[in-house]
């Protein structure tokens, strides 16, 4: 049997289908055919061979939009916090679980193709193969209407997930800050109260507020030393009120 791609798989087959997956992506029914190619795991080209690429060069392209639309939209919502904060957002957001997460809500695996032994084996609920399943449509979606329409679509998708505190979750020293300001008027206080070692230094820092020490913290720099305390300190306010800190 040769190798090269068969012509009798029709795409017209997936006509239907793929129309109900424009639509549910909001763009022309004209498209369809462009979307085989997002939905086709690397396993139905190995077996069928059909005329058409699998999903995976369209995956990478789609994995870089919506890394650009979270980065923008954290760069463009939280305008006073550091490059490390809207990594540590980014990073919360974009990965593997939260785009297989996205494929199971929008109903994105139902349009999946995939090689019977991928399909046998659960590949249809897998997290990795949903999460490249997300990624080449949003791929394919950016190739057919463009930067600004797709951006829209993903912020819409990811809306939940951007408004969920557990999610978006400050630093540690930023949510301190913002109790100190909101409650007591004024930031929170840090000391670094002592250095040890002579090769690797630990750095020991107390934090204050309203001249209460509520926190304390062993680092091997500074920053990582007032990090912890910094969260010891919010682990103190969950217990007790922080009016109890008013002189």
């Amino acid at each position: 049997m040769s190798n090269n791609k068969s012509k009798f798989i029709d795409p017209e087959y997936y006509r239907d289908s793929l129309e109900k997956l424009t639509e549910l992506l909001g763009i022309e029914k004209d498209y369809w055919q462009c979307f085989l190619e997002s939905i086709t795991h690397s396993t139905f080209i190995e077996e069928k061979k059909p005329s058409w690429n699998c999903n995976e060069r369209v995956e990478f392209l789609g994995d870089s939009v919506i890394d650009l639309t979270i980065s923008d939209f954290l760069y463009r919502e939280y305008p006073e916090e550091n490059e490390g904060f809207l990594t540590i957002q980014r990073a919360n957001l974009v990965s593997t679980e939260s785009f297989a997460d996205l494929s199971r809500k929008l109903g994105f695996g139902k349009f999946l193709l995939l090689g019977k032994g991928e399909e046998n084996s659960g590949g249809a609920d897998k997290n990795s193969v949903l999460a490249d399943l997300y990624e080449s449509i949003i791929g394919m979606v950016f190739i057919c209407k463009g930067f600004e329409f797709t951006s829209n679509l993903i912020l819409s998708h990811f809306k939940e997930k951007l408004q969920d505190i557990s999610v978006i979750k400050k630093p540690a020293k930023s949510l301190l800050q913002e109790v100190s300001q909101k409650n007591l008027k004024q930031s929170p206080v840090y000391h670094i109260i002592n250095e040890t070692g002579k090769i690797h230094k630990n750095f020991f820092a107390e934090v204050s507020l309203n001249g209460h020490v509520v926190g304390h913290g062993v680092g091997l720099t500074k920053k990582e030393a007032e990090t912890l305390a910094a969260q010891e300190a919010l682990e103190y306010i969950d217990k007790y009120p922080v009016e109890d800190l008013v002189k």
